[in-house]
């Protein structure tokens, strides 16, 4: 699919795979890290069905996905949806996303980095992460005969340790915040280095989406009423709301889901910004809570785009606690998660005065129980 990008600051639009390094707007940055300001362009026509193929992995749906020459998959995608009976209205679903490759989403958005990085001709690629996405990046890259750089902050766990064994250089950095400056910085100072960080990736965001696409399959070829997802930087907000935007599109959706973001109170500029409705100006928190359970974030550089997304779905934004999430953890009615991912559970019992008795809900299960990251 012919894809371009276009830059929502001063109006650029340029054929894609483009470097997004070479198109700058220091103003847009956040300690030299830029919020995500770029939209994909492409066009999709009306259609009576999703065109679905039987190449394996994401590349099932190939025709929506930008082209490139070679094929990374590893057979990610294709998880489970699980009803899950609970004492709400509606029908509440899982998708666990715990069956890809590394055991997390992320890996539905490296097939097409790693063509990304082959097709720039660039044989390292770097990123700051505290897990999922240094754990995806490095198996994937490994695969692809791509050298990975990974910046992590000194105080990661052992289990990451091991986890990131693919890697064939790791940084530790002081904090995570310092782990993003410094591969920026890095990248910038190494033309030869492909800067991996996944929350402004086109490439990425397109395989993500693809969450979406299988939704729709799974509930035979219909959106739900909610999707609910946990978020950080919010990449695979963003993309999964591309995926539906996608289906829309093309007629075969009559509507997109309401919207629900959940991040950890205290780490939560999402919610901070939803609801002071700050719209012009990014939400940046002094002193985020230290979680035990999700990752918590002073900032989030989705910002504007996800709070767009929540405006045009009338979504919410759900902030919830530590505590919340561990009463919910032993409950058998819940499929078990990486405890990150827990927090679905929670957020969707803080709107289910909200969900009507005929709604289908969502939840996005990120990653895995055994993942300890």
């Amino acid at each position: 699919m012919k894809t371009s990008i276009k830059c929502e600051v001063c109006g650029e639009v340029y054929e894609y795979p483009f470097n997004l390094d070479k198109h700058r707007h220091i103003e847009q940055e956040i300690g030299g890290v830029p919020i995500n300001y770029w939209n994909a362009k492409y066009i999709l026509e009306k259609q009576s069905k999703l065109d679905v193929g039987l190449d394996k992995g994401i590349y099932k749906y190939k025709n929506y996905l930008p082209d490139y020459d070679e094929n990374f998959t590893l057979e990610e995608g294709n998880t489970a949806l699980i009803p899950i009976n609970c004492d709400i209205n509606g029908t509440v679903y899982l998708k666990d996303e715990s069956s890809n490759p590394t055991g997390s989403f992320k890996d539905r958005g490296m097939p097409l980095l790693m063509s990304e990085i082959k097709a720039y001709k660039k044989n390292t690629v770097a990123i700051p992460s505290t897990g999922n996405a240094a754990i995806s990046l490095t198996k994937y890259a490994k695969q692809a005969n791509i050298n990975s750089i990974v910046f992590v902050p000194e105080t990661i766990t052992e289990e990451k340790k091991e986890l990131l064994k693919d890697a064939t250089s790791i940084m530790y950095d002081e904090d995570l915040v310092e782990s993003f400056e410094h591969c920026f910085s890095y990248c910038r100072d190494n033309e030869n280095v492909f800067n991996g960080f996944l929350s402004t990736n086109i490439s990425y965001l397109m395989g993500i989406k693809t969450i979406a696409y299988e939704i729709y399959e799974q509930l035979n070829n219909s959106a739900p009423d909610w999707i609910i997802i946990p978020c950080a930087s919010g990449g695979s907000f963003v993309a999964q709301y591309i995926g539906f935007s996608d289906l829309y599109r093309m007629g075969l959706i009559k509507k997109i889901p309401r919207f629900v973001s959940v991040q950890i109170a205290g780490g939560d500029p999402i919610t901070v910004g939803y609801e002071s409705k700050m719209t012009k100006e990014i939400v940046l928190l002094d002193n985020p809570v230290d979680s035990e359970t999700v990752l918590s974030s002073d900032t989030c550089f989705n910002y504007f785009k996800i709070l767009d997304i929540l405006e045009l779905t009338n979504g919410i934004a759900v902030s919830i606690t530590d505590e919340e999430i561990k009463k919910l953890k032993n409950k058998k009615q819940y499929p078990q998660l990486e405890i990150s991912s827990m927090g679905g559970y929670v957020a969707m019992q803080k709107i289910k005065d909200m969900i009507n008795e005929d709604d289908k809900v969502v939840i996005v299960g990120t990653a895995g129980e055994k993942k300890k990251i």
